[in-house]
Formats: C-alpha cells, sequence, structure tokens
C-alpha cells in the first residue's frame, strides 16, 4: 500500500472511496479490515465488543509500555473496557465539550501570539 506513505488518513479515504465502507488490505502478511461503517462500527465496538478483544500487538513493548489502553489483551481489555466505558457515555462526553472547548481556545490564543510575532517557541511548554 504506497499511499500509505503519503499519510494514514489519506491513504484509508482513497481506500474507502475506492473499495467502500468496509474493505481491506495487507500490511506484510498481516490482513487488516478497515470498517468506515458507522452502523457496522457500533455493532462491533459497542455490541459484539467480546468477540473483538485484542488489537495489533508490537513485538518489542515492554513494560510499561505494555499496559497502555492499546496494547490490552484479552481478559485485562474487557476488565479496563467495563470500567473506561461509563466514563464515556454521550452526556458525559456533552458535559466535557466546554472543557474542551475552553482549552482549545486557551491553545489557539497562547499559539497566534507566537505566530503573529514570528517567534519560535517552545512548544512542550
Amino acid at each position: 500500500m504506497d499511499s500509505l506513505l503519503q499519510g494514514f488518513y489519506n491513504a484509508m479515504t482513497e481506500l474507502i472511496k475506492t473499495h467502500g465502507r468496509v474493505c481491506g488490505y495487507y500490511l506484510g502478511r498481516r490482513p487488516v479490515v478497515v470498517i468506515a461503517d458507522p452502523d457496522m462500527l457500533k455493532e462491533v465496538l459497542v455490541r459484539d465488543f467480546s468477540n473483538f478483544p485484542n488489537r495489533n500487538s508490537f513485538r518489542f513493548a515492554t513494560k510499561p509500555m505494555s499496559d497502555c489502553l492499546l496494547l490490552l489483551k484479552s481478559d485485562e481489555w474487557k476488565r479496563v473496557r467495563s470500567i473506561l466505558t461509563p466514563s464515556f457515555s454521550a452526556a458525559k462526553m456533552k458535559e466535557m465539550v466546554p472543557l474542551i472547548n475552553t482549552a482549545t481556545n486557551a491553545l489557539m490564543d497562547n499559539l497566534n501570539v507566537y505566530a503573529e510575532a514570528n517567534e519560535a517557541f517552545d512548544i512542550h511548554k
């Protein structure tokens, strides 16, 4: 998939446009399924999540990285998911929107100050 060199988003957009909302490709010898249909995603990620408990493996991930949310497997993933899911309900997400907007606006205001002054800055601050 040479288009991945152009960036993940562009590659997936082109793949979906060409082959439909449910398609796939090979990443080396590993098959990858792409699902861009919202109803099917809800089916897989919410209703039938117990049938799809694992994600890609990263052979070289060691602790503490191997305990991160993206790398959890099987029963550990199910346990963590059952804890996290209530925190991301539609109602809780709606409550978070004003906080996210406030933080985003503050970040943009700070970045605009440097952009208008044409100054370099330490992004980590």
